[in-house]
């Protein structure tokens, strides 16, 4: 299936956070009566304060509202900077065969601009490649985002979210969306938790963040299931030469973090923990930053 974009751009956008992006976040409009082309005006219409993206999808077209590999305020957290596009689907499908072909649409567009911007063509798997409003609201720091699209809309259509990272993993078009300006490349942000355990009454903390386009400070921050905020500590950066080394970098340069927590802070909660670097001094996302996600653990 092929798909062109029509651009409509608003001008004057903010650019949120700085490239580069990894992410290409997918919404739903929840609203059961709008079409794509309603959807395109009132977003020229709109305070803008009150969130944007980048692309519309519905009645068999393809709108971009804005530019990629800006950014956006679309997921209301810590992940509005890591979005180098962001695509809504309309909700005003009144049949199953107008649904498909919107979502067929919708997914080939997803793989399409995750591959434009060298990200893995997965679905809500870590903190990079596609991830859902839901997944984000889930899981991104600072979160102020109750929203759960699409999972909901697709659901009602008869798609899970295992057949939905199918359908964008094995998307083919014939289109290519309009690229985003051309630029010196970035090396691609890296990073890993090796150790997130209790040794005696502390919780240990070990791994290591690689973000070439960020130079300042390292966290490492406890959130509760639901995503608030435990406790941080400040780490110095820490020489790993097994990480140096196969990152081909000098062995001078201090990519790894060590944190220990209070295991009475944690006792008896699902916890998880993120190992951030960020220009920020206090740690917090104001400024570039690049988070690395431990997966829910219990003690």
């Amino acid at each position: 299936m092929s798909y062109k974009v029509e651009k409509r751009i608003r001008k004057g956008l903010p650019q949120v956070g700085y490239a580069p992006y990894g992410q290409v976040h997918a919404h739903s409009t929840a609203n059961p009566r709008s079409t794509a082309q309603n959807e395109a005006d009132y977003f020229h219409n709109k305070d803008i304060n009150t969130g944007f993206y980048t692309h519309i999808v519905g009645n068999g077209r393809v709108i971009q509202l804005a530019e990629v590999n800006r950014g956006a305020w679309d997921v209301g957290g810590g992940w509005n900077q890591w979005g180098y596009a962001s695509v809504e689907l309309i909700e005003s499908h009144a049949n199953r065969d107008e649904f498909i072909r919107d979502y067929k649409i919708y997914c080939e567009l997803l793989h399409d601009l995750a591959k434009q911007a060298g990200l893995p063509i997965t679905v809500d798997q870590g903190n990079t490649g596609i991830i859902t409003h839901n997944y984000a609201t889930h899981n991104q720091p600072n979160n102020g985002s109750d929203h759960v699209d699409p999972i909901p809309y697709l659901a009602k259509w008869g798609i899970n979210l295992a057949q939905f990272r199918s359908d964008v993993a094995n998307a083919k078009s014939n289109n290519k969306p309009n690229p985003a300006p051309a630029g010196k490349p970035h090396p691609s942000p890296a990073g890993s938790i090796d150790k997130f355990e209790k040794q005696g009454d502390k919780i240990i903390c070990d791994g290591w963040v690689y973000v070439p386009q960020i130079s300042g400070y390292n966290y490492a921050i406890l959130l509760d299931e639901k995503g608030n905020e435990i406790d941080r500590k400040k780490s110095k950066g820490i020489i790993r030469k097994d990480v140096n080394k196969a990152l081909n970098v000098s062995e001078k340069y201090a990519f790894g973090l060590h944190a220990e927590f209070k295991y009475s802070q944690v006792k008896g909660k699902k916890v998880k923990v993120v190992f951030r670097r960020t220009q920020d001094e206090k740690g917090n996302v104001k400024q570039p930053t690049h988070d690395i996600f431990s997966g829910l653990k219990k003690f």
